[in-house]
């Protein structure tokens, strides 16, 4: 018995014992401690030690399973934070990438995480240029043969393997991989799959490397935020565009309709100096307020600029002599050096010299504000071969590169997307016309304009005109035309009285016989009829717009039917209209932006009437 008794009570200490061990094991798997391991070398071969080698196991399961829902937090976590940043990152997209890759990268367990922007396209490869960490570019790219991008093209990611690369005859792309160490790259496509805006990308040295799930979960995530974001630019600067055009159409009607009280406020002004021989003490302030007139005409001047449908009046310029004009004009007499780069054999552009002028002007007067201690403005212009409309809104072709650099406080990120907005402006005596002024001409040039700035110190702006396909021309004696002023007669359109009386005693004075008209089938009537006396109209001076009548357009045409011989001048409160920027074609003989001083009105009449 007592033999009996003994075994019994060691059989139940090796249950408890063995018990213990179980419920400590299943202590940690309950609190998800699964660190927990016990030395199983010394146990018995029974059931007990086969219970516990399978707790062991399970513990192995569960431990890896909760590495993974670890991972997959993380993951998630990490999704929630790059689109948060995406929603309220940096401005700029360069900014934004080089923010996730910052966050994203140590996630990722591989040698690397970059952004390539696709740069050109062409019948053989897709060239990219990769993003560095102070937000340039820099001349690292990929050259990827088309017959292998197309083989990628429509999907989510693509695997691009050394060796895969090395067969297809991407040498260009395998020799980079191999010079930077890398076997494998996991790449996502931003934007359309044909031809992207970029490539997101995670690299391994180890080609033989298997990307998890949730690394192409967070690859596809990068390419999407970029791609929404790049949309979103893109739909924001269409309604800006749309915004500018809108406010065009107010502002061109707005200075239409103010620039026809300028010409009857400074051609009675004019009247009024002139009947003033004696100069009396009135001639003083005559003179003051003419001064104020021509002040308020040069901001209709910019309001013109806004409106829609116009075009610059072009002519073949040397864009490199304008520079250096420009720059010692604006800079002359100031705590401000400068510092002119201009490329031998700049090529010339098609520009209108006065607008183009302005850019410049506003440029460096807005770069010499921003440096009110002093500093340096560089100034450099460039020819430029564009190859695609990547990341400019420009057609591939030949440009020259004007770029306006200062050395000042610089711009926030957050005020570079609203820099060109009418009326936006930081400066306290600003008007917030200047630079939305200058994007306009750009425009309208079919040029770009953009400002780049870290936000610290400095900035930088840049725009690009198209070249011109003329050369420049020889400059030629400049032949005054012969003055005919006594016993012309002209028949002056306009559908303002205080417009056409103006211009009818300002001809007058110079011995003019004028008659009034204020709408295209009087003026036509009128022509007619003093043709039948025998008392023809020399002239005919015909605004742009008549207000719910026939425009000076229809009436000229009308007129030369009439009389192909007939001489007009175009004047209109538009003057960047297109018939303005290219009269002869509609069949004038000269043109006259309202208002207009006395010098410019008879210059023009003694223009066309020296015509034949």
């Amino acid at each position: 018995m007592a033999t009996g008794s003994n075994g019994e009570e060691k059989y139940r200490a090796f249950v408890r014992r063995n018990l213990d061990r179980v419920v400590e094991m299943l202590a940690h798997i309950s609190v998800s401690d699964f660190s927990k391991r016990l030395d199983t070398s010394a146990l018995p071969d029974d059931e007990f030690t086969e219970v516990l080698y399978g707790l062991e196991l399970l513990m192995d399961d569960l431990a890896e399973a909760r590495q993974e829902v670890d991972e997959d937090e993380k993951f998630g976590r990490l999704r929630a934070e790059i689109w948060k940043r995406a929603v309220v990152g940096p401005g700029s997209m360069e900014a934004l990438v080089l923010e996730l890759l910052d966050a994203v990268g140590p996630q990722v367990h591989a040698t690397g995480a970059c952004y390539f922007a696709i740069e050109s396209v062409s019948q053989d490869a897709v060239c990219t240029r990769e993003w560095i960490p102070d937000g340039e570019v820099s001349v690292l790219g990929m050259s990827i043969p088309r017959s292998l991008w197309a083989s990628y093209a429509g999907k989510e990611w693509v695997e691009l393997r050394r060796s895969d690369i090395e067969r297809a005859g991407g040498e260009e792309l395998a020799r980079l991989m191999r010079e930077s160490g890398t076997g494998v790259f996991l790449a996502a496509s931003c934007g359309p799959h044909d031809i992207p805006y970029g490539l997101i990308v995670f690299a391994d040295r180890n080609e033989r490397r298997e990307w998890k799930e949730r690394e192409r979960n967070m690859l596809f995530e990068l390419a999407n935020i970029i791609s929404a974001k790049t949309a979103y630019a893109e739909s924001a600067e269409a309604f800006r565009l749309q915004k500018l055009e809108s406010l065009g159409t107010l502002a061109g009607g707005l200075a239409h309709d103010f620039n026809n009280i300028l010409t009857g406020i400074i051609g009675n002004i004019s009247i009024a100096k002139r009947a003033d021989t004696d100069r009396t003490a009135a001639f003083e302030a005559l003179e003051n307020a003419e001064a104020a007139a021509f002040r308020a005409r040069r901001l209709t001047g910019q309001f013109l600029t806004f409106s829609s449908g116009g075009a610059p009046v072009k002519e073949v310029t040397a864009l490199g002599e304008l520079v250096e004009y420009c720059a010692r004009f604006c800079l002359s007499g100031s705590n401000v050096a400068s510092a002119i780069e201009i490329e031998p054999g700049l090529n010339p552009v098609d520009i209108d010299r006065g607008q183009i002028e302005q850019v410049l002007t506003n440029l460096l007067i807005n770069a010499k504000q921003a440096m009110p201690e002093g500093g340096e403005a560089r100034i450099s212009a460039e020819n430029a071969v564009l190859d695609g409309k990547y990341g400019l809104s420009l057609d591939p072709g030949t440009y020259v590169r004007v770029t306006v650099t200062d050395t000042g406080v610089g711009i926030p990120r957050s005020n570079l997307q609203k820099i060109f907005d009418p009326y936006f402006t930081t400066k306290k005596q600003g008007s917030g016309l200047g630079l939305a002024a200058a994007h306009s001409i750009i425009r309208k040039h079919g040029g770009h304009i953009h400002a780049d700035s870290d936000g610290r110190k400095g900035a930088s702006f840049t725009f690009y005109l198209p070249c011109s396909t003329m050369t420049m021309p020889h400059p030629e004696a400049v032949k005054e035309p012969v003055k005919r002023r006594k016993g012309v007669r002209v028949l002056v359109m306009d559908d303002d009285q205080a417009v056409r009386m103006v211009i009818a005693k300002l001809l007058k004075a110079e011995g003019i016989e004028v008659a009034e008209a204020g709408n295209g089938p009087d003026t036509l009537a009128a022509y007619i009829a003093a043709a039948q006396e025998g008392r023809k109209f020399n002239l005919v001076i015909m605004d742009l717009t008549i207000a719910g009548g026939e425009c000076g357009r229809e009436t000229v045409a009308k007129l030369l039917s009439i009389d192909p011989n007939a001489r007009a001048i175009v004047i209109s409160g538009y003057s960047n209209d297109p018939v303005m920027s290219d009269f002869r074609t509609y069949g004038f003989r000269g043109m006259i932006p309202k208002p207009f001083e006395v010098k410019e009105l008879l210059d023009a009449v003694d223009s066309a009437l020296d015509a034949y």
